[in-house]
């Protein structure tokens, strides 16, 4: 399954068998920075989730909605220029057979800045 955000946004470099933990490749060059922002480029909070979302996609091999976010955090502002590579984390914290209940994060590859975090309920589909 290939990343839908954008037209690759991002490219997935590796990841655990489980899809619970990705190296991603951000596309510094990519035509959503001409607008945010020119000059400093910022990956929006929105494709963050979006990340999330398809990682997790990718991860079951079947398509979820957001259902709800309890607790979303940008921690570091995320700039594809100076962090092209970042590691993703997936943690399932409950499920039901509607239902995930997910823990997810973005962060720098050795874990030292945490871009982005999300704890959510994903309907399954």
């Amino acid at each position: 399954m290939n990343p839908l955000l954008l037209h690759h946004f991002y490219d997935i470099l590796d990841s655990a068998p489980d899809g619970a933990e990705a190296t991603l490749s951000l596309r510094p060059e990519h035509p959503i920075f001409e607008g945010h922002f020119p000059g400093l480029p910022v990956v929006p909070g929105v494709c963050m989730v979006q990340m999330t979302k398809e990682l997790l996609e990718r991860s079951l091999g079947r398509p979820t909605q957001l259902a709800t976010a309890r607790n979303i955090k940008f921690l570091s502002v995320l700039n594809p220029e100076e962090n092209k590579t970042v590691r993703f984390g997936l943690r399932v914290l409950s499920e039901t057979p509607e239902q995930l209940g997910v823990e997810a994060k973005l962060s720098s590859p050795d874990g030292s800045v945490v871009f982005f975090k999300i704890k959510a309920h994903f309907n399954l589909r």
